[in-house]
């Protein structure tokens, strides 16, 4: 863990441009990350809000993480999570990182700084059997992915609901071009409304989406996604 130190800052960094922040951090501000076998489950990060007092906003990453660059992509997306609760104490943001929303992007930012470090995180969407379509005849036609994008689920523990998010944020910078701290900074508590704002009012986010998923990976009776080492299905080879 002794890694950590070496790129935290720089980290820290990366993550307050990606938000366009200053102020709220610095010398009279630290965060206090703590390397530990309790808080924390094996493997996981966890992160107690902002707070404008030093070292009260605290990040607790699991001493059991023993690959360097995963446990640099924890303290990242719990990084992005501290930024998310300061936006919010300055009632300027609309990412909540208790929701599948905001989980999507503390993961997005995660994997921007260390690419696929903490593995797949979109196969549990891709392969989702929980919405299957018929036929009149009662005879299973296909699974539909199920629409996280209308709709943020107030849980950011659904691999499910957070990878489709973490796709779509992904949709908008490789096929649509966007720039993340553009996604980043427009608003909105779900990302229709967040793809809405940063279009300009247009309303058809989950179609365009969807449309590009399923042009890459048609719907199926029986869905087959294989992980390709991206979580990004957008670019080349990962298809």
């Amino acid at each position: 863990m002794a890694s950590l130190a070496e790129t935290s800052e720089s980290d820290f960094l990366e993550v307050q441009s990606l938000f366009q922040r200053t102020g709220g951090f610095g010398p009279t501000n630290h965060i206090l990350v703590w390397v530990t076998n309790q808080i924390v489950a094996p493997g996981g990060g966890h992160e107690f809000g902002y707070a404008p007092v030093d070292r009260k906003s605290q990040i607790s990453i699991s001493a059991s993480i023993t690959n360097p660059d995963a446990a640099k992509w924890t303290l990242v997306a719990e990084l992005a999570e501290i930024f998310m609760s300061y936006q919010s104490q300055l009632n300027q943001g609309k990412w909540n990182p208790q929701d599948s929303k905001g989980e999507a992007l503390s993961c997005l930012i995660a994997e921007l700084l260390y690419p696929n470090a903490a593995g797949d995180r979109v196969s549990n969407w891709l392969n989702d059997e929980s919405h299957p379509v018929f036929t009149p005849e009662h005879t299973l036609d296909h699974y539909a992915g199920h629409n996280w994008i209308d709709v943020t689920e107030p849980t950011d523990a659904n691999w499910i609901s957070f990878g489709c998010g973490l796709l779509f944020m992904y949709w908008l910078n490789t096929v649509e071009h966007y720039d993340f701290a553009q996604v980043i900074a427009a608003k909105g508590s779900t990302f229709a409304e967040l793809y809405s704002n940063l279009t300009g009012g247009e309303s058809d986010a989950w179609l365009r989406f969807k449309d590009a998923v399923d042009n890459l990976f048609p719907e199926s009776s029986n869905p087959s996604f294989v992980w390709k080492g991206t979580n990004n299905i957008f670019l080349p080879g990962a298809h």
